[in-house]
């Protein structure tokens, strides 16, 4: 390196005389005759590192426009699949919803698969997210086409080359037998030594599922065949006509995103371009929903605007085919229901429940004529709400003068809070069979008897997902009452 590059800023200096100023009209003086400082910045500019260019390049490259026009061109291969097998579309939650256009949708919200029960060494079947609302799904349709993408260097996503197989071969343990409970995978994608890992695994992952008490009743009689996966991506070759599967119910795990090389990108095409959305879309606000409703003003602003535009936009009304905002969800044969905190306005005159818990961190509804009047108890959907969440609990579980009564809690989504405030309730007063009860008195207060009544919920409201930090707290606040 010579000393010009190895130096941090370097002084380039040309000798000038000292003469007295030039008055007449003769020529200016020379540009190149003056002291200037040459720093690193300046000399990246005249002599642009390979870095620096790829750099540039890839942040030309991964504009706002093109992801959505990536994710466009995506979304119409995934149309095509729907039609070719002719099965409803459900997105794996993130990444897949982008690629699902709402109308499109063969239920009311996501499949909750996620990669990380698919990594290698920490395999599992989530007993938070048992994706039974998919199952019905499938039960309706004969089959179902689940959509998720990801980035650079590999085709298809943990999610669907082990997660959801995984998934499958409990659903078929326990809905057929153990016979029919072997784990199906692409020995492109998993080797088989690490198939023979994940398959010691699932009798104990079929115990713990079994542990819960979920009534698959109604699944056994709709699912009349096993489960089996098929992988399909953009480079898949689809049926001219929609195929009739004999011996197996299809689950199709579609990869929606077709594999490049390097960088993920080629030409303006960036490979799973949904990913990873809070570092691309946040800023704009942009969601799937907002996109899909307005992607044709969206992809016809100039990428200058685009920001300025999306910021703008107005929301989309709900549709038929959308959750409902003011839904209330009665949990199983109790009487606790949970909703969003704007179902609170459509109550009836008449008092429907003796107790209302409000969760939202703001409650900004007219809640004049509203009857019990809701108590208040702000805890935010986020990590310091996770620690509010212990320290109201205590004041929220006192303030319940009849706890056989009717019960509503609510908070922003009626799915998180909500849920959790819901599941300490459910702990504290409903033994197993759903009947109410002091707390414990029919089994010792553990994590196995808190799960049983997640279960509950997550099966009476699909989109119940709490995170992992406020469950650990209604673990905290349970386990340490019932010592």
């Amino acid at each position: 390196m010579t000393p010009l590059l190895a130096a941090t800023k370097t002084e380039l200096t040309t000798s000038t005389r000292l003469e007295e100023p030039n008055t007449s009209d003769s020529e200016p003086d020379d540009p190149t005759q003056h002291t200037f400082t040459l720093t690193p910045d300046l000399l990246s500019t005249i002599h642009p590192t390979h870095s620096s260019l790829k750099n540039s390049l890839r942040a030309q490259t991964r504009s706002l426009r093109n992801r959505l026009a990536s994710i466009i061109a995506d979304s119409e291969f995934v149309l095509r699949v729907a039609a070719a097998y002719a099965l409803p579309l459900i997105p794996n939650a993130r990444a897949g919803d982008w690629y699902v256009p709402p109308e499109y949708r063969g239920g009311n919200t996501s499949a909750y698969f996620k990669s990380t029960d698919g990594h290698p060494g920490q395999w599992g079947f989530s007993m938070r997210r048992l994706n039974l609302h998919v199952l019905e799904c499938v039960g309706r349709h004969c089959g179902v086409v689940l959509v998720d993408s990801t980035r650079r260097g590999k085709r298809f996503p943990d999610a669907l080359s082990r997660t959801v197989p995984v998934w499958i071969a409990v659903v078929n343990w326990c809905l057929f037998g153990r016979e029919f409970g072997g784990l199906c995978v692409s020995e492109n994608m998993v080797s088989g030594s690490e198939r023979a890992q994940i398959e010691r695994l699932v009798p104990g992952f079929v115990e713990r599922f079994l542990e819960l008490g979920v009534d698959l009743s109604k699944y056994k009689r709709t699912i009349r065949k096993p489960l089996r996966p098929i992988w399909i991506s953009p480079e898949s070759t689809l049926p001219i006509s929609p195929p009739k599967f004999e011996e197996f119910t299809p689950v199709i795990l579609l990869t929606a995103s077709k594999m490049t090389r390097g960088e993920g990108m080629e030409g303006e095409y960036i490979q799973g371009a949904g990913d990873d959305h809070e570092g691309w879309a946040t800023e704009s606000g942009l969601t799937p929903t907002l996109f899909w409703h307005h992607h044709t003003k969206i992809m016809s602003t100039p990428e200058k605007d685009l920001l300025e535009v999306i910021k703008h936009l107005p929301p989309p009304q709900p549709s038929s085919n959308t959750l409902d905002s003011s839904k209330i969800t009665r949990i199983g044969q109790t009487n606790i229901s949970i909703a969003p905190t704007s179902a609170i306005p459509t109550l009836p005159p008449t008092p429907a429940f003796d107790h209302i818990i409000c969760t939202s961190p703001i409650l900004l509804l007219p809640i004049d004529g509203i009857k019990p009047i809701p108590s208040h108890h702000p805890i935010p959907n986020n990590p310091p709400g996770a620690k509010l969440l212990r320290k109201f609990l205590p004041e929220i579980t006192s303030s319940i003068t009849n706890p056989a009564g009717n019960i509503l809690v609510t908070c922003d989504s009626g799915e998180h809070v909500a849920a959790c405030v819901a599941l300490v309730l459910l702990c504290m007063y409903y033994d197993d069979e759903g009947g109410f009860g002091k707390f414990g008195e029919k089994g010792v207060v553990d994590k196995t008897y808190i799960r049983r009544r997640l279960a509950w919920i997550t099966t009476a409201r699909e989109g119940v997902n709490p995170a992992r930090a406020f469950l650990n707290g209604v673990n905290a606040f349970l386990m340490s009452r019932g010592r």
